[in-house]
């Protein structure tokens, strides 16, 4: 009994050594390098022009729903493996493909912080070009996945370490709600059940929306309900530049969708165009709600984004980061 005591204990203490360790060399490891929203690629040069390369380019650069230009969901560059240097290692996205017989088995492999911090590494490799291509068409949403939930997580993580903490108590203490709203933005309305705070330059305007509602025996999160709530709240609490305007969603193009659970919590998604009524403005928005079921309600968090004279794919994914911090105080 006493020499199992001390083995669990010898293992429990090589577990926590091994755990520091990694932690100590993370810490030590550069920033990664690159802009938001971009994946390098490393592979051979043959490939790049073949359905391989034409498969990765189809995967990483479809078209982002929501946005009033067409837009990439990610930009790829390509690189060969000699052009792989040490500043490319830096990158924040990175995926690297082998295809040789020297390889016995297909693989792929997903791993963090390999030469810098907070990195995504990917590898991909296989002995021959059918067998790559098997594996990329059984992981395609996987890997789309992946890089989407590294770059959430860099602006999450970012956020919370820099927020607007006298801003973020104030909406925890009036709206119930936890959520991590960064450094530079500003309250802008203030009612019982209706919250607007944004951040503003002579440019860009992104803003997050926070509005609750009752819940009835007949409620339920559906789209066209959540739609018409909005398009009430907005009107009553967002008014335009000019008399007689006001926010609405865009209906010209088709809102999207969206139930998922969020730390398991259900939560629907709404995406899609916002503008403003009788006058030009425009741009997109996404939104989660979700019961809160301790005060009878449904709370929405709305997010938008005004870049008129920019592409907006960026702007959003940091307006989207902050919805994912959201959570019902208990």
């Amino acid at each position: 009994m006493k020499k199992l005591f001390i083995l669990s204990l010898i293992t429990v203490i090589v577990f926590t050594i091994s755990c520091e360790s990694k932690k100590a060399r993370t810490a030590l490891l550069p920033s990664v390098s690159g802009k938001a929203g971009e994946v390098v690629l490393v592979m051979k040069e043959k490939y790049k022009g073949s359905e391989i390369g034409k498969d990765f380019k189809k995967l990483f650069s479809q078209e982002v729903y929501g946005l009033p230009q067409s837009e990439p969901m990610f930009n790829l560059f390509f690189f060969r493996h000699d052009a792989f240097t040490n500043i490319l290692k830096l990158h924040r996205n990175i995926i690297f493909t082998q295809i040789s017989p020297s390889i016995k088995k297909a693989k792929i492999s997903f791993r963090k912080n390999v030469w810098a911090r907070p990195q995504l590494f990917i590898s991909i490799v296989a002995p021959n070009e059918k067998e790559f291509k098997k594996l990329f068409n059984e992981n395609k949403d996987k890997l789309l996945r992946s890089v989407e939930l590294a770059e959430r997580q860099r602006i999450i993580n970012n956020y919370k370490k820099y927020e607007e903490k006298s801003l973020c108590k104030l909406i925890r203490d009036k709206q119930h709600i936890s959520i991590s709203v960064p450094k530079g933005y500003a309250l802008r309305i203030d009612t019982s059940n209706f919250m607007w705070v944004s951040h503003e330059t002579p440019q860009i305007s992104q803003g997050i929306l926070i509005y609750s509602y009752n819940i009835n025996d007949s409620i339920a999160l559906n789209e066209k309900l959540l739609i018409h709530i909005r398009d009430s709240v907005l009107k009553k609490n967002v008014p335009g530049p000019l008399p007689n305007t006001y926010m609405i969603t865009e209906h010209a193009l088709p809102v999207e969708f969206k139930e998922f659970y969020l730390n398991r919590k259900y939560t629907a998604q709404l995406r899609g165009l916002w503008k403003v009524q009788n006058d030009y403005m425009g741009g997109p928005f996404i939104s989660f709600s979700r019961f809160d079921m301790k005060r009878n309600r449904i709370v929405t968090v709305d997010a938008y984004v005004y870049a008129p004279k920019f592409d907006k794919r960026n702007y959003l994914r940091q307006v989207e980061g902050i919805l994912y911090t959201m959570d019902i105080v208990k």
